[in-house]
């Protein structure tokens, strides 16, 4: 049985797909009354997903002014790419020739969900399942450290990259190579797992300057 979220859960996934879609700026400063009006709910829940998220770097206190949405600088990017690069790849290569099929199948699941998303330009939906593909993969290596590391990374990314309309075809590319990776897993080939890795951090990284 599907356990139901909690209002303070939903309200983070709300105000991170606002991020995503640009419906709140990175830069700007926002009171939790505001997100109040946008999400339709109580200041308590608004107020903790907030600092979830500002602990995920997605958003910076100001005293008695409210959060601005963190801004990412080309150094904050160079920075994620290189984090990645040092941590994702190399776990992801470990997995090769591990994968479980009930894994492969829900990060294909996750990648026909972005496939959709892009039909409809629903952004939120688009980096929803970008996520729990990598989140589904980062549990599949066991690492739960580099896992929720890495997840707190992926999230910063929203903060740079583009809504998918501006992007699509790029954003077709990652859907591919999310596939191959999937099959290079699958059949044990580390040196490709690792070679795709290394498309994929930089596609992203291109994606968001």
């Amino acid at each position: 049985m599907e356990v139901p979220r909690s209002i303070k859960s939903q309200c983070r996934s709300a105000i991170r797909n606002l991020i995503t879609s640009k419906e709140i700026i990175p830069g700007q400063i926002y009171t939790v009354s505001q997100f109040q009006k946008l999400l339709g709910v109580s200041a308590t829940p608004i107020r903790e997903a907030i600092f979830d998220l500002e602990a995920r770097g997605l958003f910076e206190p100001l005293k008695n002014r409210g959060f601005r949405v963190r801004q990412l600088t080309d150094s904050d990017i160079a920075e994620i790419s290189l984090l990645r690069e040092l941590i994702e790849a190399p776990i992801l290569s470990g997995l090769s020739g591990k994968l479980e099929n009930r894994t492969k199948q829900d990060c294909v699941g996750y990648c026909d969900a972005m496939s959709n998303s892009l039909k409809t330009n629903d952004s939120g939906a688009f980096f929803d399942a970008d996520f729990m593909y990598f989140d589904t993969l980062y549990d599949a290596c066991g690492n739960q450290r580099a896992r929720e590391y890495l997840g707190k990374l992926r999230d910063q990314c929203r903060l740079a990259l583009p809504e998918i309309k501006q992007a699509k075809e790029s954003f077709r590319s990652t859907i591919v190579w999310y596939h191959e990776l999937l099959e290079a897993l699958s059949q044990g080939n580390e040196s490709e797992v690792a070679r795709i890795s290394q498309v994929v951090i930089e596609n992203s990284t291109e994606q968001m300057r």
